[in-house]
């Protein structure tokens, strides 16, 4: 069975925010590194997620300069997509979905910011979707 390791939100917006050290992991790009690192050596397809929010003024908005991954993380490598959304899930909104059926990937991991909204909610729906 395909899997593939579905980063998600791991992206400047946040760290424009000012309770940034106060409410999310200021370290996690490290452990999603590792995570890469082991997926792409077990020969899973990586996935980058980025929320935007166009039109918002907000640190979401492509507008701002701030909807990018961190500079610490892993560059994606070719064949590694990076995908926008616009919805707390990364399938309502994007092509994952066709993605992953693509690749024939059956099996999904997923890591990023806000473990209980955005990476919660795109692993129920990869759930429901099987």
């Amino acid at each position: 069975m395909n899997r593939a390791l579905i980063v998600v939100d791991v992206q400047e917006s946040f760290r424009a925010r000012p309770q940034w050290a106060d409410t999310l992991n200021p370290g996690i790009a490290e452990p999603v590194n590792r995570l890469v690192d082991l997926a792409r050596a077990a020969g899973d397809l990586v996935v980058w997620v980025l929320h935007t929010e166009p039109g918002s003024g907000t640190p979401f908005d492509p507008e701002s300069g701030h909807v990018r991954l961190f500079a610490e993380l892993h560059e994606p490598r070719a064949g590694e997509p990076v995908l926008r959304k616009t919805s707390h899930n990364a399938f309502t909104t994007t092509n994952l979905q066709q993605v992953l059926t693509a690749h024939g990937v059956g099996e999904l991991r997923v890591c990023g910011i806000r473990a209980e909204q955005c990476v919660e909610t795109t692993t129920r729906i990869g759930s429901d979707l099987g």
